[in-house]
This record gives C-alpha cells, sequence and structure tokens, in this order.
C-alpha cells in the first residue's frame, strides 16, 4: 500500500466530517454579521413598539410579540455605526425583527432588510483577532469572521451581546 495514498485518504475523510454550521446572515449599516441558527426563534414583521422612557438611544422601546415581552435594539446606534439620534430614526425604517432565543432576555434586532441563510463548515470561521478581542474588554461580541463573496461576515456571540447590553458602548 502506498503510504501517500492513506494520507490522502484520510484527508478527505477529515473534509467530509467537517462540521457545518447553519447561520442567520444580516446587514447593519454596510457591514454583514451573522448568528448562530440556533440562536434565532423567528424573524418577523416589526410589531408594533411601544417607546422606553429614559432608555439608552440603542433600545427603540418593547414590543409583545404573542404574549412575550421583548426589547427591540437598534445595532447601527449600538455598535456606533450611524449617528442617528432616537428622535430622527423612525420604526418604519426597520421592517423586520430577528427574535433572539437567549436564556438572558428576550431582544429582538430591528433590521432594514429581511436576513438571508448561509451554511459554512467550521473550518471556514476564522477566529476573532487578538487585536479586537484585546479591545472589547467585556464586550466580546464577534466570536468569529467568516469570508463570505468577497465580503467578511461577522459572526456574534449572542449570549456575550445579551449578557452585556446593559454595559455603555
Amino acid at each position: 500500500m502506498n503510504p501517500n495514498t492513506n494520507t490522502l485518504e484520510k484527508k478527505a475523510d477529515i473534509q467530509t466530517n467537517t462540521e457545518t454550521r447553519q447561520l442567520i446572515l444580516f446587514k447593519v449599516g454596510e457591514q454583514c454579521y451573522a448568528l448562530l441558527i440556533e440562536e434565532v426563534s423567528e424573524v418577523l414583521a416589526t410589531p408594533m413598539i411601544s417607546k422606553l422612557p429614559l432608555a439608552p438611544d440603542y433600545i427603540k422601546g418593547l414590543s409583545n410579540v404573542r404574549g412575550n415581552i421583548y426589547t427591540l435594539i437598534d445595532l447601527e446606534i449600538r455598535f456606533q455605526l450611524e449617528n442617528k439620534s432616537a428622535e430622527t430614526l423612525e420604526t418604519d425604517d426597520f421592517p423586520f425583527i430577528l427574535l433572539l432565543n437567549t436564556q438572558h432576555a428576550q431582544i429582538g434586532i430591528l433590521l432594514r432588510q429581511v436576513p438571508d441563510t448561509l451554511e459554512v463548515s467550521e473550518d471556514m470561521i476564522d477566529q476573532t483577532p487578538l487585536l479586537i478581542r484585546e479591545n472589547q474588554s467585556d464586550k466580546s461580541y464577534v466570536r468569529g469572521i467568516i469570508r463570505h463573496e468577497e465580503k467578511l461576515v461577522l459572526l456574534l456571540d449572542s449570549r456575550e451581546f445579551t449578557e452585556n447590553m446593559h454595559s455603555k458602548s
């Protein structure tokens, strides 16, 4: 038996056994983000939003979705990607919400477009660069980076994201 053949067969087995992950892709500003599909409960049309007095500007209010109260957030403001004040931003600008499936909080992310899905192999998810992790301190929202269609997609960590909602951006 040729030893090189055995090595090639092992590499083929590794490639076929690579675990894949289903992701939900969405845009915030001009940047693409993703969440693991198991972290998302659903996407739906934005329901009526009740404003929450004295809330941080990225919290747009509360919504009742089938008896559950969700805090709706604007990631453009939370991630400091846009300089829109809470007064000038209309909820009509966000026709969809992405509801997160977390134990920490009931969060809805306001979206301008319907999100997409993507299946990637585990080895396509690059680790977050050390420089980003060090500068984020307690806000380590980025779990990894994915190259997709000539763009970088930031894979968010919903657990870190929802646990650190109260911290200042």
